[in-house]
């Protein structure tokens, strides 16, 4: 067997070998890295040419990694780490924050935390660019590990953790309260808190059944109401949900994020039967913890949430409040009939 020369070993390659045991298929790592997927092909088969060993095997129709290749990604993820603290050190060498990062959030927290903190960046260090993109952390926080974004945003709901990601250090930005949104001559818009067990015979409004929200608010329907929502209109996008309550379509539980009560027509209260809620995280990669555009992008980020307000109307401070569990009969607030 001949000797391998390192020199050999080009890290573009490497990222392709890489992004193929993340993905599955060369067609995944040619969209994602906005390659053709016979250019992913070919840097492949010369990167097995150069090593000299097998990296890749074919099973039936899908292209997987070898023994070897598993272990030559694992030194790769060292190898590209590394390379990330030497661009750290260097920056923080450089004395001044700059640099372009890519910022991945999901869509409420667009509004009242992502575009004031990008503003007061931007204030603070015009060098830094920031691309933003919105996107569900199902999809963003798999992209941050691999390096394709540099921080997601994401949403962690009450006794429903999100996987863990070792290579992902998590900051707590805020913690946001999720309310009821109702039309404003619904009979229960007269009071100052709204028990779920009075909503059972609305017409109700729900994300999508797949996203953790959706879930959040079945569940709270069936533990806390004792009723199955009856869903009339199904929308991810918050503002539709939002137009649809204020159209006198229905009910819905929103994050005190969305801030639905901007909307004269629509009534936001608090949860009377449990203190159901969310936390907002930023994630990066530890190996760029240290980079100052990180920091200065996240620091901002924090600075917002902290100063987030809980939705009008809302007697729910949004502190460090140690979020309640889903259950029967659970009861911040008395039942109101």
């Amino acid at each position: 067997m001949r000797k391998l020369n390192l020199t050999m070993l080009d890290v573009r390659k490497l990222v392709l070998l890489r992004e193929l045991r993340a993905r599955g298929t060369i067609g995944a790592v040619a969209e994602a890295l906005a390659y053709t997927p016979s250019a992913v092909s070919q840097q492949l088969a010369q990167l097995q040419r150069e090593t000299g060993v097998a990296l890749t095997e074919r099973v039936g129709r899908r292209l997987r990694l070898t023994d070897a290749g598993v272990r030559l990604v694992e030194h790769a993820d060292v190898l590209l780490g590394r390379l990330e603290e030497a661009e750290a050190e260097l920056q923080n060498a450089a004395g001044e924050v700059h640099g372009r990062l890519k910022l991945a959030s999901l869509q409420t927290p667009l509004l009242s935390l992502v575009a004031p903190a990008l503003e007061l960046l931007q204030h603070r260090h015009p060098h830094v660019r920031v691309e933003l993109f919105e996107m569900e952390p199902e999809r963003s926080l798999p992209a941050v590990v691999l390096g394709e974004y540099d921080i997601a945003l994401a949403e962690e709901y009450t006794d429903m953790p999100r996987r863990r990601y070792p290579e992902l250090e998590r900051t707590e930005l805020c913690r946001d309260p999720i309310v009821v949104a109702l039309p404003r001559d619904h009979p229960a818009a007269a009071r100052s808190v709204v028990s779920l067990r009075d909503l059972g015979d609305d017409a109700w409004l729900s994300a999508y059944a797949d996203t953790q929200f959706a879930q959040t608010q079945l569940r709270a329907c069936r533990l806390i109401g004792d009723f199955e929502p009856d869903v009339r209109h199904w929308a991810n996008d918050t503002a539709i949900l939002i137009a649809l309550v204020a159209a006198g379509q229905g009910v819905v539980l929103l994050p005190g994020l969305a801030r639905a009560e901007h909307d004269e027509r629509i009534a936001v209260r608090p949860i009377a039967d449990a203190d159901l809620g969310r936390t907002i995280y930023a994630l990066n990669r530890l190996t760029a913890t240290t980079r100052p555009s990180i920091r200065a992008l996240i620091g901002a980020l924090r600075e917002i949430g902290q100063t987030a307000l809980p939705p009008a109307g809302s007697s729910q401070p949004q502190g460090n409040r140690r979020a309640r569990a889903l259950r029967p009969g659970a009861s911040t607030y008395p039942s109101h009939t």
